[in-house]
């Protein structure tokens, strides 16, 4: 898959959630492919309640799972409209608010797949790579080489 086609993947799938989730006004969505930023964070993504900047690593991601990080961030932009993020702990690990981000956001990936069955890319290529170096018989990977 060329940039261009996850590029419009991705921007057909915010529109997607936007519909679904019925965002009253799109969050500020910025992409980073800084590990650091995430490694720093142990998270993929993150929404800022107070500014509405909803980032999202997409570094050496499968697309889907980029798409279900994205979708996670959105379902917090909701609950950030509809007033449930109340304070800065609202979102964490097995809060209310991230359990049911958690869902939302498979729900979403599952639905937007039975409309566009491209976001299942084959391989994510770094672990093919790793797979042809090592040959390792303990890493099975299930993709087209």
């Amino acid at each position: 898959m060329t940039p261009e086609q996850r590029h419009n993947i991705i921007k057909d799938f915010i529109r997607f959630c936007v519909n679904e989730l019925e965002i009253d006004n799109l969050p500020q969505i910025k992409f980073t492919t800084d590990r650091s930023w995430a490694t720093s964070r142990r998270s993929f993504g993150q929404y800022d309640a107070n500014s509405g900047e909803l980032i999202v690593y997409m570094g050496n991601r499968n697309l889907a799972d980029l798409l279900r990080t994205l979708a996670h961030e959105l379902v917090h932009h909701k609950q950030n409209e509809l007033g449930h993020i109340t304070n800065s702990t609202a979102g964490k690990t097995g809060s209310p608010i991230e359990n049911q981000a958690n869902s939302l956001a498979g729900i979403l990936l599952r639905n937007y797949g039975q409309v566009n069955d491209l976001i299942y890319e084959a391989c994510i290529p770094s672990l093919k790579e790793v797979y042809e170096a090592n040959k390792s018989p303990k890493l099975q990977i299930y993709c087209d080489m």
